[in-house]
């Protein structure tokens, strides 16, 4: 997943404004868990991959560049 194919999950399919690749969507409260949990999905569906959640942590879902590298991570270290 790039940056690129966040930002465009984000603001295409769950409606987040989102001002950059490095807009901390925690802190202005535009991540919630059910947002995640749509994200999550709308990665799946990107993929075809499932991906485990418990991988991550609070610090990798912060920002559009941080999300887009955990969920590379988990593609690629096969635990998705």
């Amino acid at each position: 997943m790039t940056v690129d194919d966040i930002l465009d999950i984000l603001e295409n399919q769950l409606f987040v404004l989102v001002d950059g690749p490095d807009h901390d969507l925690v802190e202005a409260g535009e991540l919630d868990s059910l947002r995640f949990v749509e994200l999550l999905l709308a990665v799946e569906q990107a993929t075809g991959q499932q991906l485990a959640p418990k991988d991550l942590d609070l610090d990798d879902l912060r920002t559009p560049t941080r999300i887009a590298k955990a969920f590379t991570e988990l593609l690629n270290l096969g635990q998705a």
